[in-house]
């Protein structure tokens, strides 16, 4: 098999190719048993694969070493063809170098083996940078491809303690993304030297102060610049002051301490058992009425605490009033927005002293005397509206109470009919419907609101009107079949109310004739 490669390695080659390829066959019409076939030693060092992109592919898909193989390093050795048969004699094959992630290619080389090959284009030389490489089957030949990484790995972050800690120390740290990335390497000066680690590692020296340095290493052996990270022991513990706070019984529901320490760091203080972090001043509000007791430990920047909170205990006595609002009476819509309330708060301590009152719970009017009615003006634009009141004891307590009202100051409309007005030839079992722009009250649609009389008659014509909130549409049933030929008016009066008691702006009127 000849291919345009081959024909490209010269003419002198291509003739002596010919001649022998005519004299091989006169000799296998002499001796057919005769044959010529050549094995090809293909190794790679690095991490990569060769495949074979010509019609043999006798490489096959396992020329491959594992991403992990070293540079410099042979991962794998491959035979394509074999001394008895495969590759015929002046074949031409082409294979091709890929590497890993991580890895470049560099060129085709000589092993040192007795046969080296040169590949197409090399130009004699034993070294060949192209990543294809290309020859004719003459002999037994060998080629190896070689894949480097010669990029250092890169540390990425790296954290640990505070600055000063009272113990073991964590550290953690990660290496920008490398397909090639191996490990990671730590040490402490003084403490050890170099030893694998992984993130999370921790350190738990004596007093003093240290640096922890860290590196990544990958399969090549390169290596990133080193991460380091300072830090001091120290194991004594502050002591704690309390400077301010309440005392005794108080009426109120709120509280505030003051404290210091002998070491600079922060506090950790506990209300009736539940800790937290905090600082001076720390203070509580909505206590509860009973007995209640503080406690606050320094701790310093080593995390050294306190062993022996300072301490306090106090009884609050809080009775905020227990108070209720009804807007017009318990009213669920109103077509104003000034409404009356009527007010009640009872307090069992200090009894009610003052209310005020809020709409949007932010904005708030002034104290005033505790009374049990008053005026109010709700927010504008309709839908539903929350009044707010709080109310005040003697003590300065606090309770609260609201009640919701809908405002809808915009009258009812009806939005279609059927039959449509004016329309023609309607069947003569035809109901009467008129759909309206929102929910209606369904005892204001009745045969006094909904009307349909025959024209040239004052009678209404019987039926049975009905209303579905879901679908906001009325419906009259006339009690028999209408008239063929006549004409008829349907009348809604503005007696048809919507939910907050407003009627229809003007009675709707419409006219239909039905069919003969």
């Amino acid at each position: 098999m000849l291919t345009r490669g081959f024909l490209e390695i010269g003419v002198a080659k291509l003739i002596a190719a010919v001649g022998l390829t005519v004299a091989a066959l006169a000799a296998s019409l002499l001796a057919p048993d005769i044959a010529h076939a050549y094995e090809v030693h293909v190794s790679i060092t690095g991490a990569g694969q060769v495949t074979e992109t010509t019609s043999a592919n006798l490489v096959g898909s396992g020329c491959v070493t594992s991403a992990a193989n070293p540079t410099g390093t042979v991962g794998i050795d491959c035979y394509p063809g074999s001394p008895s048969g495969d590759y015929g004699w002046g074949w031409t094959v082409r294979y091709v170098a890929t590497p890993k992630p991580g890895y470049r290619f560099v060129q085709w080389q000589s092993d040192g083996s007795p046969r080296p090959v040169i590949c197409d284009g090399a130009n004699g030389s034993s070294t060949y940078t192209g990543s294809a490489c290309q020859f004719a089957t003459y002999d037994n030949l060998q080629t190896r491809a070689v894949f480097v990484d010669d990029t250092n790995p890169a540390m990425a972050s790296l954290t640990g303690p505070n600055q000063v800690v009272n113990g073991q120390a964590a550290f953690y740290f990660s290496a920008n993304a490398d397909p090639t990335f191996r490990r990671f390497e730590c040490r402490v000066a003084g403490v050890h030297d170099w030893q694998s680690c992984s993130s999370g590692t921790t350190e738990d020296p004596g007093t003093g102060t240290y640096n922890f340095q860290v590196r990544a290493v990958d399969w090549s052996g390169n290596l990133s610049a080193e991460s380091s990270w300072e830090w001091t022991v120290d194991k004594v513990t502050p002591e704690t002051s309390l400077t301010s706070g309440p005392d005794g019984t108080v009426p109120d529901t709120s509280a505030t301490f003051g404290f210091t320490s002998n070491e600079s760091g922060d506090f950790v203080c506990s209300l009736d058992g539940v800790k937290t972090g905090c600082t001076s001043p720390k203070g509580y509000e909505g206590l509860v009425q009973g007995t209640h007791t503080f406690q606050v430990s320094a701790r310093d920047v080593a995390g050294n605490l306190d062993p022996t909170p300072a301490s306090r205990t106090w009884t609050v006595d809080t009775s905020a009033p227990d108070g209720t609002v009804s807007i017009n009476g318990g009213n669920a819509y109103t077509r104003s927005t000034a409404v009356n309330m009527t007010l009640s708060a009872d307090d069992p301590g200090s009894g009610v002293a003052s209310m005020r009152f809020s709409n949007d719970g932010v904005t708030w009017s002034n104290w005033e005397p505790y009374a049990t009615g008053r005026s109010w003006t709700l927010g504008s634009g309709d839908g539903e509206k929350t009044v707010r009141v709080q109310y005040k004891d003697g003590a300065g307590n606090v309770g609260s109470a609201q009640d919701s009202i809908t405002l809808d100051t915009i009258k009812p409309a009806v939005v279609s009919v059927t039959p449509a007005a004016l329309a023609k030839g309607v069947a003569p079992a035809t109901n009467v419907t008129a759909t309206f722009s929102e929910a209606m009250k369904k005892t204001t649609l009745t045969g006094t609101t909904f009307t349909l009389v025959r024209k040239g008659t004052t009678r209404k014509v019987p039926a049975t009107v009905s209303y579905s909130g879901a679908m906001r549409k009325a419906t009259l049933d006339p009690s028999t079949n209408l008239a063929a030929g006549a004409t008829y008016t349907a009348t809604i009066t503005t007696g048809a109310k919507d939910l907050a008691g407003s009627g229809l702006a003007r009675n709707k009127v419409w006219s239909f004739t039905v069919k003969m």
